[in-house]
């Protein structure tokens, strides 16, 4: 019964004329172990229809509807084939076993199980023709225990989600299980933060990603996305990790080890980094590294600018990790480069020396963040994908200098080692074992602009938040 009322809801629904619509209607069962599928597919190009590589065997019982009734439908060499009788608009139904994908395949971004929390996205579970078809998905998804679906696709009512048939391979992360869910609004901005299991309560988190949310959108002038899916997972360890997704939507993934205290997470800037990679454009893969660059260069400097990170912790940062994307003797530059420590501190470097470049050639009338606000302001974000040479543009628009095109030349093109050493000296930079010194030199105006002096104790927001979470937090033990 419940099949035929789908049916008719489906065949009721209209259909633009221009772009086909796939309409999904989903139930999860057994706390999102196990998925129900109906599926109506207007006008596919393709007969063949798949999921994402890899996902194909926990999809089962598959069946079209025609002349009818259902018939059922074989895979073949991971394929299911739609016969030409089931018409224009492809009806089709089945389940699929979200457990069983994730123990087999086990992949962070695509499908995998952390407690009772079933981490998968959409494209692993969603049958659809092969070909990148110009179509939009809608898909509803109904929880009938207690289980919560979240998803960073844009939602356009309760429990229904949309986004371009073609950006489902990439799109943002999404998760069923007993979810702690929570709305967090910044600006124009609605965050929404999924979690459970984590080893610090549930006032701390939404105080951590508020306030690191606020410190970004204050750097960019506005986040570029109007809703964000920040999901927390809990993991074996003491260390913290994350990514960034896109497409039709945006979503940000932070695994916590078990073993994190609230104050270890409280100065970790993970999520800054994973903030700047929304707020920045996607590009093509030969420049990864500015991708990287800029949101590992990013998330040291965002916290120095309302006193999160002394200066002294910055530099001595920047001292330690810049020098490790340094290229070496066999290596090339840095675009279509794949050794870690180039992509991400020597793409760091990049941006760091474009900073130092633009503040000096502008007299100090410029820096890279009126870079980052002309990007902002000209659309950038995560569901974009651009070439390089906008962001030249709209950087050299800001500034008014067009150090960014002339450093890619050298770094993006050539094996370029500037000499650091030179440079810490012009900025008064001087390192004694894990201490660092700030002392007169020519370029100490540009270092004093990039790591400002720290607000009196107490008065910085970080303090402020610290001071109150863990005085609750101390509380909290000691009644225990």
């Amino acid at each position: 019964m419940r099949y035929c009322i789908l049916l008719v809801l489906f065949t009721l629904l209209p259909a633009r004329a221009d772009v086909p619509h796939w309409l999904y209607r989903i139930t999860a069962v057994h706390g999102g172990r196990m998925l129900y599928v109906q599926a109506r597919i207007e006008h596919p190009r393709n007969r063949y229809f798949s999921v994402d590589d890899g996902a194909e065997p926990f999809l089962k019982n598959a069946q079209v509807y025609y002349n009818g009734q259902w018939h059922a439908l074989r895979p073949h060499d991971n394929f299911w084939r739609i016969p030409a009788a089931a018409g224009s608009a492809a009806v089709i139904r089945y389940r699929y076993d979200v457990d069983e994908a994730c123990r087999r395949l086990d992949r962070m971004g695509m499908a995998q199980r952390h407690g009772a929390i079933f981490h998968v996205c959409p494209e692993i579970f969603l049958l659809r023709p092969c070909d990148d078809e110009p179509a939009r998905l809608t898909f509803h998804v109904a929880c009938p225990d207690r289980t919560r679906f979240v998803c960073g696709f844009r939602r356009i009512g309760t429990a229904t989600w949309t986004c371009r048939a073609s950006d489902l391979p990439l799109g943002p992360d999404a998760a069923f299980g007993p979810l702690n869910v929570q709305t967090i609004r910044v600006g124009q901005s609605v965050i929404t933060l999924a979690h459970t299991g984590m080893p610090m309560p549930d006032h701390f988190l939404r105080t951590w990603i508020a306030h690191q949310s606020i410190e970004v959108s204050n750097y960019f002038d506005g986040l570029p996305v109007h809703h964000l899916l920040v999901l927390m997972l809990p993991v074996p360890g003491g260390t913290t990790e994350g990514h960034a997704r896109g497409g039709s939507g945006s979503s940000v993934c932070i695994c916590v080890g078990d073993q994190v205290r609230a104050r270890e997470l409280m100065e970790d800037t993970v999520y800054v980094h994973e903030l700047v990679h929304v707020c920045t454009p996607a590009l093509h893969r030969d420049w990864h590294w500015m991708e990287e660059g800029i949101a590992t260069y990013l998330e040291r400097m965002i916290p120095a600018q309302t006193g999160d990170l002394s200066p002294q912790d910055v530099w001595l940062g920047l001292l330690q990790d810049l020098p490790r994307g340094l290229p070496g003797p066999n290596d090339g530059c840095l675009n279509r480069c794949e050794d870690e420590n180039r992509i991400y501190f020597g793409g760091a470097l990049y941006w760091f020396l474009a900073d130092v470049q633009i503040r000096a050639h502008s007299a100090g009338r410029h820096t890279l963040q009126d870079v980052m606000r002309g990007l902002h302001h000209g659309g950038a974000s995560i569901t974009r994908i651009w070439d390089i040479h906008r962001v030249f543009a709209l950087g050299e628009r800001a500034t008014g200098v067009d150090d960014l095109a002339t450093l890619y030349k050298s770094m993006g093109n050539t094996a370029y080692r500037p000499n650091l050493r030179h440079l810490w000296k012009q900025l008064g930079v001087q390192r004694h074992g894990e201490d660092v010194t700030l002392k007169p030199a020519p370029l100490a105006s540009v270092r004093q602009s990039l790591t400002p002096p720290p607000p009196p104790t107490g008065t910085s927001l970080m303090e402020v938040v610290s001071n109150w979470v863990f005085g609750v937090l101390g509380s909290l033990e000691a009644s225990q």
